[in-house]
């Protein structure tokens, strides 16, 4: 059981977290409640309102509800491969856009804490906001030409000289 004790991060969504989190959902297949992102973005203030108050009541209450771990699975046929293996498929799980919208609220709130604390290791590249893995990849390369000019030997890492010794 991980709880952060802060007010900040355990208080009560309020009405723009729910508005911002329903403007940054893509117009994804929507899951078994067929409630679209349209849909959502075109509730007025009343049921917005209700929205939040039902996030809020999964908030303090610590569980989601019922229908929101159901998932709509649907394979997809990968180019060019046996439609009667297994391995030929894709699977893509098709979920509620009003759980996808909690799940993102929740998930602003903990990004947000996470760097506001400092929690996150300043060698934590990848889900970070203006960071990427590709990051590590950059100072690497550069430590690669830095070390040239210089005469100076790299240190390659393993996965990489695995990777080069297969391809």
């Amino acid at each position: 059981d991980i709880r952060i004790k802060d007010d900040l991060v355990n208080r009560p969504f309020q009405l723009w977290e729910v508005t911002n989190a329903i403007k940054k959902g893509t117009n994804t297949s929507p899951g078994w409640d067929k409630i679209h992102y349209p849909m959502l973005r075109n509730l007025p203030h009343s049921a917005l309102k209700v929205l939040l108050k039902i996030f809020n009541e999964i908030w303090d209450s610590g569980s989601i509800m019922e229908g929101w771990r159901t998932f709509v699975i649907i394979p997809i046929l990968k180019s060019g491969k046996d439609p009667n293996s297994f391995l030929s498929y894709r699977l893509i799980a098709l979920s509620s856009c009003v759980c996808k919208t909690y799940e993102r609220m929740i998930k602003l709130r903990l990004n947000w804490w996470l760097e506001e604390h400092q929690k996150l290791s300043p060698h934590q590249l990848g889900f970070r906001k203006q960071r990427s893995t590709l990051d590590y990849l950059s100072a690497f390369v550069n430590e690669v030409y830095t070390n040239l000019t210089e005469n100076k030997h790299t240190l390659l890492p393993m996965w990489i000289y695995i990777k080069l010794m297969i391809t």
